[in-house]
Protein backbone atom coordinates (compact mmCIF):
# COMPACT_ATOMS: atom_id res chain seq x y z
CA UNK A 1 0.00 0.00 0.00
CA UNK A 2 1.41 3.30 -0.88
CA UNK A 3 1.53 5.51 1.90
CA UNK A 4 2.10 9.22 1.76
CA UNK A 5 2.61 11.96 4.62
CA UNK A 6 2.84 15.74 4.83
CA UNK A 7 6.37 17.15 4.80
CA UNK A 8 6.97 20.15 6.07
CA UNK A 9 10.14 22.20 4.98
CA UNK A 10 11.23 24.48 7.07
CA UNK A 11 11.92 22.55 9.78
CA UNK A 12 15.78 22.47 11.10
CA UNK A 13 18.05 19.60 10.82
CA UNK A 14 18.86 18.04 14.72
CA UNK A 15 22.39 16.23 13.77
CA UNK A 16 24.31 13.63 16.01
CA UNK A 17 27.28 11.86 15.62
CA UNK A 18 26.10 8.38 16.10
CA UNK A 19 27.43 5.20 14.96
CA UNK A 20 28.29 4.44 11.54
CA UNK A 21 26.09 3.16 8.66
CA UNK A 22 27.74 -0.14 8.58
CA UNK A 23 25.24 -1.96 10.90
CA UNK A 24 24.15 -4.82 8.77
CA UNK A 25 21.83 -6.77 10.99
CA UNK A 26 19.04 -8.22 9.04
CA UNK A 27 15.81 -6.99 9.93
CA UNK A 28 12.86 -9.26 11.30
CA UNK A 29 10.21 -10.36 9.09
CA UNK A 30 7.60 -7.72 10.49
CA UNK A 31 9.94 -5.08 9.10
CA UNK A 32 10.86 -5.61 5.58
CA UNK A 33 11.42 -2.89 3.76
CA UNK A 34 9.21 -0.60 1.67
CA UNK A 35 11.36 -0.74 -1.15
CA UNK A 36 11.71 -4.40 -0.79
CA UNK A 37 8.28 -5.17 -1.48
CA UNK A 38 7.93 -4.02 -4.71
CA UNK A 39 6.48 -0.60 -6.75
CA UNK A 40 6.36 3.13 -5.62
CA UNK A 41 6.56 4.31 -2.13
CA UNK A 42 6.21 7.23 -0.38
CA UNK A 43 7.39 7.49 3.62
CA UNK A 44 8.01 9.66 6.05
CA UNK A 45 10.20 8.91 9.02
CA UNK A 46 11.39 11.04 12.39
CA UNK A 47 15.22 11.62 12.64
CA UNK A 48 15.52 12.54 16.05
CA UNK A 49 13.67 16.33 15.60
CA UNK A 50 12.92 16.17 12.33
CA UNK A 51 11.24 14.85 9.51
CA UNK A 52 12.53 13.15 6.15
CA UNK A 53 10.30 12.06 3.10
CA UNK A 54 11.64 9.30 1.20
CA UNK A 55 10.08 7.85 -1.60
CA UNK A 56 10.87 5.82 -5.55
CA UNK A 57 10.88 2.77 -6.57
CA UNK A 58 13.02 -0.42 -6.80
CA UNK A 59 15.93 1.98 -8.62
CA UNK A 60 15.72 4.99 -7.33
CA UNK A 61 15.06 7.68 -5.00
CA UNK A 62 14.29 10.88 -3.62
CA UNK A 63 15.21 12.08 -0.13
CA UNK A 64 13.73 15.20 1.29
CA UNK A 65 15.26 16.56 3.88
CA UNK A 66 16.23 19.45 5.70
CA UNK A 67 14.40 22.23 2.98
CA UNK A 68 16.40 20.06 0.30
CA UNK A 69 15.56 16.92 -2.30
CA UNK A 70 18.52 14.61 -2.94
CA UNK A 71 18.31 11.98 -6.01
CA UNK A 72 19.99 8.75 -4.96
CA UNK A 73 20.35 5.56 -6.68
CA UNK A 74 20.02 2.19 -5.51
CA UNK A 75 23.23 0.37 -3.95
CA UNK A 76 24.13 -3.05 -3.21
CA UNK A 77 23.89 -3.87 0.87
CA UNK A 78 24.02 -6.66 2.92
CA UNK A 79 20.47 -5.65 4.51
CA UNK A 80 17.39 -3.53 4.00
CA UNK A 81 17.35 -1.27 0.96
CA UNK A 82 20.15 1.34 0.91
CA UNK A 83 20.13 3.88 -1.60
CA UNK A 84 23.18 6.42 -2.40
CA UNK A 85 23.70 9.76 -3.95
CA UNK A 86 25.98 8.77 -7.37
CA UNK A 87 27.59 12.00 -7.13
CA UNK A 88 28.37 11.89 -2.90
CA UNK A 89 28.68 8.81 -1.08
CA UNK A 90 28.35 10.30 2.01
CA UNK A 91 24.77 11.21 1.91
CA UNK A 92 22.62 8.28 1.34
CA UNK A 93 19.09 6.69 3.28
CA UNK A 94 19.75 2.79 4.58
CA UNK A 95 16.22 1.39 4.99
CA UNK A 96 15.58 -1.48 7.07
CA UNK A 97 11.56 -1.48 7.73
CA UNK A 98 10.61 1.09 10.10
CA UNK A 99 13.79 1.84 11.23
CA UNK A 100 16.68 3.87 8.80
CA UNK A 101 19.84 5.00 8.87
CA UNK A 102 20.41 8.55 7.15
CA UNK A 103 23.23 11.03 6.19
CA UNK A 104 23.48 14.18 4.68
CA UNK A 105 26.95 14.93 2.69
CA UNK A 106 28.99 13.03 5.81
CA UNK A 107 26.67 14.29 8.86
CA UNK A 108 24.70 11.47 9.89
CA UNK A 109 21.22 12.12 11.03
CA UNK A 110 20.06 10.88 14.61
CA UNK A 111 18.44 7.01 13.94
CA UNK A 112 15.31 7.26 12.01
CA UNK A 113 11.48 5.79 12.54
CA UNK A 114 8.96 5.60 10.77
CA UNK A 115 6.85 8.73 11.55
CA UNK A 116 3.10 8.17 12.34
CA UNK A 117 -0.44 10.37 11.70
CA UNK A 118 0.53 12.79 15.20
CA UNK A 119 2.94 13.83 12.71
CA UNK A 120 1.50 14.44 10.20
CA UNK A 121 -1.10 17.01 12.61
CA UNK A 122 1.95 18.86 13.63
CA UNK A 123 3.36 19.68 10.33
CA UNK A 124 0.16 21.28 9.56
CA UNK A 125 -0.28 22.85 12.95
CA UNK A 126 3.18 24.19 12.14
CA UNK A 127 2.06 25.83 8.38
CA UNK A 128 -0.35 28.15 10.59
CA UNK A 129 2.51 30.37 11.81
CA UNK A 130 1.81 33.48 10.55
CA UNK A 131 5.02 34.83 8.54
CA UNK A 132 4.84 37.46 5.75
CA UNK A 133 7.29 39.14 3.85
CA UNK A 134 5.43 41.91 0.89
CA UNK A 135 6.99 44.99 -1.26
CA UNK A 136 5.88 47.37 -3.72
CA UNK A 137 7.44 49.93 -5.98
CA UNK A 138 6.55 53.51 -6.89
CA UNK A 139 6.75 54.35 -3.83
CA UNK A 140 9.15 51.58 -2.90
CA UNK A 141 8.04 50.02 0.67
CA UNK A 142 8.17 46.74 2.16
CA UNK A 143 6.02 44.75 5.05
CA UNK A 144 7.27 42.34 7.26
CA UNK A 145 5.20 40.23 9.13
CA UNK A 146 7.07 37.72 11.79
CA UNK A 147 7.61 36.16 15.57
CA UNK A 148 4.22 38.51 16.53
CA UNK A 149 5.80 41.83 14.87
CA UNK A 150 4.24 44.09 12.12
CA UNK A 151 7.13 46.32 10.48
CA UNK A 152 6.38 49.21 7.54
CA UNK A 153 9.12 51.21 5.93
CA UNK A 154 7.35 52.81 2.80
CA UNK A 155 8.11 56.02 1.07
CA UNK A 156 11.45 54.81 0.06
CA UNK A 157 12.40 54.23 3.70
CA UNK A 158 11.02 57.73 4.35
CA UNK A 159 8.20 56.67 6.64
CA UNK A 160 8.29 54.14 9.38
CA UNK A 161 6.41 51.94 11.17
CA UNK A 162 6.58 48.94 13.94
CA UNK A 163 3.54 47.76 16.25
CA UNK A 164 2.67 44.16 17.56
CA UNK A 165 1.07 42.17 14.44
CA UNK A 166 -2.37 41.92 14.53
CA UNK A 167 -4.53 38.73 14.32
CA UNK A 168 -6.04 38.29 10.72
CA UNK A 169 -9.40 38.41 9.82
CA UNK A 170 -9.63 35.46 7.29
CA UNK A 171 -12.28 35.40 4.32
CA UNK A 172 -11.66 32.17 2.02
CA UNK A 173 -8.15 33.10 -0.03
CA UNK A 174 -8.43 37.22 1.67
CA UNK A 175 -6.41 38.28 4.86
CA UNK A 176 -6.49 40.87 6.41
CA UNK A 177 -5.01 42.42 8.87
CA UNK A 178 -5.76 45.70 11.42
CA UNK A 179 -4.22 48.44 13.19
CA UNK A 180 -7.17 50.77 13.61
CA UNK A 181 -5.18 52.94 15.88
CA UNK A 182 -2.38 53.26 13.08
CA UNK A 183 -4.87 53.76 10.00
CA UNK A 184 -3.19 50.54 9.00
CA UNK A 185 -4.78 47.83 6.96
CA UNK A 186 -3.10 44.92 5.15
CA UNK A 187 -5.08 43.13 2.68
CA UNK A 188 -3.71 39.57 1.28
CA UNK A 189 -5.07 37.75 -1.61
CA UNK A 190 -3.56 34.20 -2.52
CA UNK A 191 -3.65 34.91 -6.82
CA UNK A 192 -0.39 35.30 -8.59
CA UNK A 193 0.92 38.78 -8.36
CA UNK A 194 3.81 39.18 -10.95
CA UNK A 195 6.59 42.10 -8.81
CA UNK A 196 6.18 45.07 -12.21
CA UNK A 197 9.64 45.87 -11.44
CA UNK A 198 11.37 42.11 -12.05
CA UNK A 199 8.24 40.16 -13.43
CA UNK A 200 8.94 37.75 -10.90
CA UNK A 201 5.80 35.57 -9.59
CA UNK A 202 5.17 35.93 -5.54
CA UNK A 203 1.79 33.98 -4.45
CA UNK A 204 0.19 36.55 -2.79
CA UNK A 205 -1.16 40.37 -3.97
CA UNK A 206 -0.80 42.47 -1.24
CA UNK A 207 -2.76 45.90 -1.02
CA UNK A 208 -0.97 48.27 2.38
CA UNK A 209 -4.11 51.54 3.05
CA UNK A 210 -1.55 53.64 5.70
CA UNK A 211 -2.75 56.77 6.86
CA UNK A 212 -4.74 58.35 3.77
CA UNK A 213 -1.78 56.11 1.48
CA UNK A 214 -2.24 53.04 -0.45
CA UNK A 215 0.57 51.20 -1.59
CA UNK A 216 0.28 47.75 -3.55
CA UNK A 217 2.74 44.96 -4.20
CA UNK A 218 3.28 41.33 -4.44
CA UNK A 219 3.99 39.11 -1.02
CA UNK A 220 5.18 35.43 -0.19
CA UNK A 221 8.39 33.40 -1.37
CA UNK A 222 8.55 32.93 -5.50
CA UNK A 223 9.73 29.50 -4.46
CA UNK A 224 6.38 28.67 -2.95
CA UNK A 225 5.10 28.40 -6.60
CA UNK A 226 7.37 26.02 -7.44
CA UNK A 227 6.70 23.23 -4.50
CA UNK A 228 4.86 19.93 -5.40
CA UNK A 229 5.51 17.56 -8.56
CA UNK A 230 4.86 18.52 -11.80
CA UNK A 231 4.06 16.73 -15.29
CA UNK A 232 5.48 17.98 -18.91
CA UNK A 233 3.09 18.99 -20.71
CA UNK A 234 5.02 20.82 -23.84
CA UNK A 235 8.32 21.02 -24.51
CA UNK A 236 9.37 23.75 -26.93
CA UNK A 237 5.90 23.80 -28.39
CA UNK A 238 6.49 20.77 -29.56
CA UNK A 239 4.22 18.64 -27.08
CA UNK A 240 5.30 15.42 -25.56
CA UNK A 241 5.14 11.40 -26.53
CA UNK A 242 1.90 10.36 -24.43
CA UNK A 243 2.54 8.79 -21.02
CA UNK A 244 6.47 9.96 -21.31
CA UNK A 245 5.88 11.19 -17.68
CA UNK A 246 8.70 13.73 -17.52
CA UNK A 247 8.40 15.33 -13.91
CA UNK A 248 10.16 18.46 -12.24
CA UNK A 249 9.98 18.46 -8.39
CA UNK A 250 11.92 21.81 -7.06
CA UNK A 251 13.51 21.42 -3.33
CA UNK A 252 13.59 24.29 -1.20
CA UNK A 253 17.17 23.95 -0.94
CA UNK A 254 18.16 24.64 -4.95
CA UNK A 255 17.34 20.91 -5.61
CA UNK A 256 15.33 19.55 -8.74
CA UNK A 257 14.49 16.48 -9.16
CA UNK A 258 12.16 13.88 -11.31
CA UNK A 259 11.90 11.89 -14.49
CA UNK A 260 13.01 12.91 -17.62
CA UNK A 261 11.08 10.63 -19.77
CA UNK A 262 13.40 7.38 -19.08
CA UNK A 263 15.94 8.61 -16.92
CA UNK A 264 15.24 9.73 -13.14
CA UNK A 265 17.75 12.85 -13.10
CA UNK A 266 18.75 15.74 -10.51
CA UNK A 267 20.07 19.37 -10.66
CA UNK A 268 20.80 22.34 -9.08
CA UNK A 269 18.58 25.18 -9.25
CA UNK A 270 18.94 28.90 -8.18
CA UNK A 271 16.32 31.13 -8.02
CA UNK A 272 17.47 35.14 -7.59
CA UNK A 273 15.61 38.64 -7.76
CA UNK A 274 15.03 38.66 -10.92
CA UNK A 275 15.03 34.90 -12.66
CA UNK A 276 15.13 30.77 -12.48
CA UNK A 277 18.28 29.25 -13.62
CA UNK A 278 18.79 25.62 -13.76
CA UNK A 279 22.15 23.49 -13.77
CA UNK A 280 22.89 20.52 -15.72
CA UNK A 281 21.27 17.34 -15.55
CA UNK A 282 23.09 14.48 -13.50
CA UNK A 283 20.71 11.03 -14.74
CA UNK A 284 20.56 7.44 -14.79
CA UNK A 285 21.82 5.75 -17.70
CA UNK A 286 18.84 3.45 -18.08
CA UNK A 287 18.19 2.89 -21.78
CA UNK A 288 14.72 3.35 -23.79
CA UNK A 289 13.01 3.93 -26.86
CA UNK A 290 14.85 6.27 -29.35
CA UNK A 291 11.95 8.50 -29.36
CA UNK A 292 11.69 8.64 -25.40
CA UNK A 293 15.78 9.28 -25.56
CA UNK A 294 15.26 12.12 -27.98
CA UNK A 295 12.70 13.67 -25.98
CA UNK A 296 14.49 13.20 -22.44
CA UNK A 297 17.72 15.08 -24.17
CA UNK A 298 15.40 18.00 -25.49
CA UNK A 299 13.80 17.99 -22.08
CA UNK A 300 17.24 18.26 -20.43
CA UNK A 301 18.56 21.09 -23.15
CA UNK A 302 15.71 23.41 -22.58
CA UNK A 303 15.98 22.73 -18.59
CA UNK A 304 19.56 23.85 -18.90
CA UNK A 305 18.61 26.92 -20.85
CA UNK A 306 16.24 28.06 -18.13
CA UNK A 307 16.28 32.00 -17.30
CA UNK A 308 12.56 32.79 -15.75
CA UNK A 309 9.32 31.08 -15.12
CA UNK A 310 5.55 32.23 -14.68
CA UNK A 311 2.56 30.57 -13.70
CA UNK A 312 0.17 31.37 -16.41
CA UNK A 313 -3.86 31.78 -15.89
CA UNK A 314 -4.94 28.16 -15.42
CA UNK A 315 -1.93 27.40 -12.73
CA UNK A 316 0.86 26.04 -14.77
CA UNK A 317 4.00 26.21 -14.58
CA UNK A 318 6.17 27.63 -17.82
CA UNK A 319 9.55 27.67 -17.73
CA UNK A 320 11.08 29.92 -20.66
CA UNK A 321 14.74 29.93 -21.62
CA UNK A 322 17.23 31.55 -23.85
CA UNK A 323 16.52 31.00 -27.79
CA UNK A 324 12.88 30.28 -27.54
CA UNK A 325 13.10 27.15 -24.63
CA UNK A 326 10.07 26.80 -23.10
CA UNK A 327 8.56 23.80 -21.10
CA UNK A 328 5.11 23.49 -19.95
CA UNK A 329 4.14 21.82 -17.01
CA UNK A 330 0.90 21.32 -14.61
CA UNK A 331 0.82 20.38 -10.80
CA UNK A 332 -0.13 16.43 -10.27
CA UNK A 333 -2.35 17.31 -7.28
Amino acid sequence: MRRVFFLFSSFSFVLAACGGPQDDAAPSPEEAAAPAAGGAFSVAFRCGGATVLFSGDQETATLEAGGESYFLERAVSGSGARYVDPDDPDTFFWNKGREATASIRGEQLPPCAEAGDGDAAGVEAAMEDETLTARGNEPGWLLEIADGELSLTWNYGEDELTAAAPAPEKNGDVKRYSLPEEDLEVTVTQAVCNDDATGMPHPYRVAVEIRGQTLNGCGGEPASLLKGEWVVEDIDNGGVIDSSHATLSFGDGGRLAGSGSCNNYSAAYTLGGEGLSIGPAAATKKACAPALMNQEQKFFDSLAKTDRFEIDETGALILHGEGGARILARRTD
